[in-house]
């Protein structure tokens, strides 16, 4: 049973391959052909012109012959068999069909075809390049950035390392970057310790209610937030840290 099932597959196979053979070949004939006719009424279509189109008694007045012989004589038949014309009606029909169909396909046609797919690939090969170029970029920018976050934990690590050891170190840092603006800050700070004890606002001595001395808000941050002081008494008074006096004993403007 399964030699026969075999032997069945097999010339099921063979059936089909002879079929697609056949359509092949059907296909490559009637093209040739059609490709043929067409060379050949290119190069005859005086001929077919006056044979289709052009009236008898017109032929029959001016040549004194019948559109048949006309035609036969100047178109088709020629003077006789032994013209060499009469063969050259088939043979240039022939090569201009066999030119067109193997010929023209192999030299032009694939040609501009594997020009094309050169073209396509090149155009691929150059945009992998750009993208590779792209990522390249991409990953030395986030490796940049990495080495940018790493150096900055590892300064911070130094300057916690050296608060420790001599807090300093980092006082003297802060101190430097401080510009005139911040400058006056610091010497409202100081004059609200030493001159007013500390007291955020002092009682009026003067006619319209107004404070003998009250420490500017911006000064009161600008101490706050780089732990110059420490704000006691309720909120009443101000006393430096060790930071603060640090920053005291390296004021030299006037209080």
């Amino acid at each position: 049973m399964e030699k026969r099932a075999f032997a069945k597959d097999v010339c099921i196979v063979d059936s089909i391959s002879k079929s697609i053979a056949e359509t092949i070949k059907k296909r490559a004939a009637s093209t040739a052909l059609a490709t043929y006719t067409f060379f050949w009424c290119s190069y005859h279509w005086q001929g077919i012109f006056v044979t289709f189109f052009v009236k008898e008694e017109l032929i029959y007045k001016k040549f004194n012959l019948l559109k048949n012989e006309y035609v036969n004589n100047y178109f088709f038949g020629l003077h006789g068999w032994n013209d060499w014309g009469f063969y050259l009606g088939f043979i240039l029909p022939a090569i201009f069909t066999y030119i067109f169909i193997w010929w023209i396909p192999k030299i032009i046609l694939l040609s501009a075809y594997k020009q094309e797919q050169r073209y396509k690939v090149d155009k691929r090969i150059i945009r992998n390049e750009e993208e590779r170029r792209l990522q390249i970029n991409e990953e030395h920018l986030a490796t940049q950035e990495t080495k940018t976050v790493e150096a900055k934990i590892e300064a911070s690590e130094i300057k916690n390392k050296a608060s420790e050891i001599d807090p300093t170190i980092l006082w003297e840092q802060d101190y430097i970057k401080l510009n005139n603006n911040k400058k006056n800050y610091l010497k409202d700070i100081l004059e609200c310790i030493y001159k007013h004890r500390g007291y955020i606002e002092v009682g009026s001595e003067y006619v319209g209610g107004y404070p003998m001395f009250e420490l500017n808000p911006n000064s009161l941050k600008f101490a706050d937030s780089l732990n110059l002081i420490e704000i006691v008494d309720k909120g009443n008074r101000i006393a430096l840290t060790d930071k603060g006096k640090y920053f005291a004993k390296k004021y030299e403007g006037v209080i």
